[in-house]
C-alpha cells in the first residue's frame, strides 16, 4: 500500500522542503517596490495566512490517510500552562544559542556591530513581526519538522531527516545559519518527545517573539542587552542570563506538574 512504501518516505521529506521554499516564494511576489509599500506587503501576509491554512488542511487531511505513522502525531496546541511554561523556558535558550554564536563568530570578527532593531517604518515592522510570530512558524514547523518527519516508522530515520533537514533550515536562513540550525534541532526533538507538532510552532513562535522583544530592549536602551542585525546575533549581560535561567527552571517545573501520569513515548 502507499502509505506502507518507504521509498516514498525521502521523497516526501524532499518535496515538504521545496514546498515550504515555494511558499516563501509565494508570499514575496507581491513586494515589487525597492522601497516597502503597505498594499504590497498587506498582499504579501495574506498570501502567507492562505497558504498556512492550506499546510494545516493538508497536514490534518491527508498525510494521516497516505502515512499511517503520522496517525501517531498530533496538530494541537499545548494547554495554556504548557504554553506558559514554554514561555519561561525559550529565553535560556535563545541564551544559549546566540552566546555560541557570539564565541564562534563575533570574537572572530569585528565586522558586527550593534544597530537599531526598529526600522523608519512602523508598518513594516508590524507586519514582519505578525509574520514572524503567528504565519512563519505554522507553515515553516508543519512542511520542516511535520510533513518531513513524522511519515518515518523507524527511529534513526526520524533522528537522520531531523538532521538533515535542520541542516537545510539552516542554509535556507543563510547568513543565520548556526541560530536557525540549532533553533530547528530543537524544534525537531520537541516534535519527537511530544508526539505533537503544536509544541513546536509555540517554541518557534515564542524564539521569534523573544528576538522581538530582545530587539525593541536593545533598541531603547532598557538594558545591557546588544542587538546584532544581521546576522541576528543578541548578547546578554550576566545578570540577565541569570534571570533567565531562574524563568527556565520555572518553566520546567511547571512542565513536571503538568505532564501525563503516562510515561513518555520514546523518540
Amino acid at each position: 500500500m502507499l502509505k506502507d512504501n518507504k521509498l516514498l518516505n525521502p521523497i516526501i521529506s524532499a518535496l515538504a522542503a521545496v514546498y515550504c521554499l515555494g511558499a516563501m516564494f509565494l508570499a514575496t511576489l507581491p513586494l515589487k517596490s525597492e522601497g516597502f509599500v503597505l498594499s504590497e506587503n498587506i498582499l504579501s501576509l495574506l498570501i502567507e495566512l492562505i497558504v498556512a491554512a492550506f499546510t494545516i488542511l493538508i497536514c490534518f487531511k491527508v498525510f494521516p490517510k497516505v502515512f499511517s505513522n503520522c496517525k501517531n502525531y498530533e496538530i494541537k496546541l499545548p494547554s495554556l500552562s504548557k504554553i506558559f511554561a514554554i514561555l519561561l523556558i525559550m529565553p535560556f535558550i535563545a541564551i544559549i544559542k546566540y552566546d555560541l554564536i557570539y564565541n564562534i563568530v563575533i570574537n572572530e570578527s569585528n565586522s558586527y556591530i550593534a544597530e537599531p532593531f526598529i526600522t523608519s517604518n512602523i508598518y513594516e515592522d508590524l507586519i514582519e513581526s505578525i509574520s514572524a510570530i503567528f504565519l512563519a512558524p505554522v507553515i515553516e514547523e508543519l512542511s520542516f519538522r511535520y510533513m518531513a518527519i513524522t511519515p518515518y516508522k523507524s527511529k534513526y530515520g526520524r533522528i537522520i531527516v531531523l538532521i538533515l533537514i535542520s541542516l537545510l533550515f539552516g542554509i535556507i536562513h543563510a547568513r543565520n545559519f548556526i541560530a536557525a540550525t540549532f533553533d530547528a534541532i530543537i524544534y525537531g526533538i520537541v516534535l519527537l518527545y511530544t508526539k505533537n507538532i503544536g509544541y513546536s510552532i509555540v517554541c518557534h513562535s515564542f524564539t521569534n517573539l523573544s528576538s522581538l522583544i530582545f530587539g525593541l530592549i536593545a533598541t531603547y536602551s532598557a538594558s545591557d542587552i546588544k542587538y546584532i542585525k544581521n546576522p541576528i546575533i543578541i548578547v546578554f549581560p550576566n545578570n540577565i542570563q541569570i534571570v533567565f535561567g531562574l524563568m527556565a527552571i520555572a518553566g520546567f517545573i511547571v512542565l513536571f506538574l503538568n505532564k501525563n501520569k503516562k510515561k513518555m513515548p520514546e523518540i
